[in-house]
This record gives structure tokens, sequence and C-alpha cells, in this order.
């Protein structure tokens, strides 16, 4: 079987020919990777290629969307079978994550919800085969697709490929000018965090430059601002401190900050940040928000 280093020379092969279009990028990844594992699909647990590919069947009938006049309990039922199934394939081995692949590949007009569940599936069960399709998701704009299944590819690698997620999403996180065409900037936030979680990271300096960035989308600030809440450190403290003393960040903005901060910092070095805020604060609005602050995480200090 070839190595996880053949099946990325693959993909940087069928990247150099960019040209032929991205419907064919995908389809020679998707392709392509499948075939590079497919020898060891008969040695991977008790499912067969033949069971694998009996289940990948069912699975993609399932999530074929149900007739907008039934019933809404049949439109759950319909939603709850598609979701447990999701999850049990997700656990099924590598077999199966072969056999999403390969649907994967022979279904590229498929809508966007039938789609990313394969990825999901192959992704959980043979992560190094997927994560080339996945990463050239993300950094090869298809005007056809648009960038639903881009955005989904984040979330996916964030979850089964941390380390090659981290690697790919800092760069673009830093530099929201220079990437138009790739997910937004928000998602690749949340892609962050999946894949921080998942290695256990404790330092989030990359969300602290996302926040005090001004050249980023106040989606991804406010994004950013939340996720903090979970990285309590000097830095991130720092950080929210500056966006509070920022006069031409949005209240919103603010007021996310102003919550994050009493989240991850000590109590008392919370309110001592506020109180200095409120002291030199001319947005009446604001004002109020921090004397509600004040009086509900600093009474009696």
């Amino acid at each position: 079987m070839p190595t996880a280093n053949a099946s990325t020379s693959l993909t940087q092969r069928a990247l150099a020919h960019a040209r032929l279009g991205a419907f064919a990028l995908f389809t020679a990844l998707a392709a392509g990777l499948a075939a590079s594992c497919d020898g060891d699909a008969g040695a991977t647990g008790s499912v067969s290629p033949a069971r694998a590919q009996a289940l990948i069947a069912e699975f993609r009938e399932a999530l074929k969307p149900v007739d907008v006049t039934t019933t809404s309990d049949v439109q759950d039922r319909a939603f709850h079978r598609a979701t447990k199934l999701r999850e049990e394939l997700s656990r099924a081995g590598r077999g199966v994550g072969l056999a999403a692949l390969a649907a994967f590949n022979q279904a590229p007009n498929a809508p966007l919800d039938e789609q990313w569940p394969l990825l999901e599936v192959a992704a959980a069960n043979c992560p190094e085969e997927t994560e080339p399709l996945l990463v050239a998701l993300i950094t090869t704009y298809d005007g056809e697709r648009g960038q639903g299944l881009a955005t989904q590819a984040v979330r996916i690698l964030g979850g089964s490929s941390p380390k090659a997620a981290i690697a790919l999403f800092e760069p673009m996180l830093r530099a929201p000018q220079e990437h138009k065409t790739k997910p937004a900037q928000e998602a690749l936030v949340a892609g962050w965090v999946v894949a921080a979680e998942k290695l256990g990271l404790k330092e989030a300096k990359v969300l602290c430059d996302v926040v005090v960035d001004i050249r980023q989308p106040p989606d991804a600030r406010y994004a950013a601002v939340r996720e903090l809440s979970k990285f309590g450190d000097e830095r991130a403290v720092a950080a929210l401190r500056e966006v509070l003393l920022e006069a031409s960040s949005d209240g919103l903005l603010r007021r996310k900050a102003a919550q994050a901060l009493v989240d991850v910092a000590p109590r008392k070095l919370a309110c001592e940040v506020l109180q200095h805020v409120s002291e030199h604060e001319s947005d009446e609005h604001f004002l109020v928000f921090l004397g509600s602050m004040l009086d509900k995480h600093c009474a009696g200090l």
C-alpha cells in the first residue's frame, strides 16, 4: 500500500494542474486517495469492503432530503436516523471511511448536506487519507461549489487532523486580506478552537491577535473574544483590555470583551480593568453597561 507521503505527493501533483478546474481537482484527489488505500480495505476489522459499501449506500439514502410536504414527525425521524447513522459510521473503521471517501467522489454534484457527512465519516475513520482533500477544499476556491463545503471542511479537519489544521489556519487567520477566497475568518476561528481542544493547547496567541486586529471582520473578532474564555492567560487578559480601551471598536465587541474578561481574569484584576475603563469612557450607553458589570461582579471588593 502506498504511504501517506505517497498520497500527499498525489495531492500535490493534482493541485499543480488546477487549471483543469476545481471539479476535476477534487475528483482526482478523492479517487486517488481512496485508491491509494484500497489494498487495505479488506483488512479493516470485521467490516468487509462489500459491507462497508452497503453501509455507506444506506447512509447516502438517509441523507436525501425528505419531501417538504410530509408531516414534521416524519421529517424529525429522518433527521434523527441520518444523525444516528453518521455517529455510528464515524466509529465503524477504516473500510467504512474509504467507502465514504469513494462515495464523495461519486457524487460531485450532490447537495452540500449530502456531501459533508461523507467527508466527516471518511475523516473520522481514515484521517490521513482524507486530510489532503480537506486541505484542498479549504485552500482552492471553487466558484460552483461556493464556500459551504469549504467551511464544513474547516470544522472536519480541525477534529480529524488537528496538527495540520493548526498549521494551516494560523497563517490564514493572521492575514485576513490575503485570503479573500477562503472560508470566513469566523469559521477558521471555530476550526482552530476545535483543533486546539483536541491537542489540549492552553495558549491562544492567534485568537488574541485576531481580537486586537481592526482589519478582521467583526464576526471573526466576536468569535475570537467568545473563545478566549476557554484560554484564560495573561495574554488573553491583555488583548481583552486593549479592546475595551479601543474607542473605535463597536459596542457589541466591547461588551463581549467585558464579559469574557470576567471569565478569564482573576476577579480583582477584572474589576480593576473594568473600573479603569469606566473612568475613561465617554459613551454613555457603554458606561451604563460597565456600571451594571461592576455592580454584578465587583460589589464588596
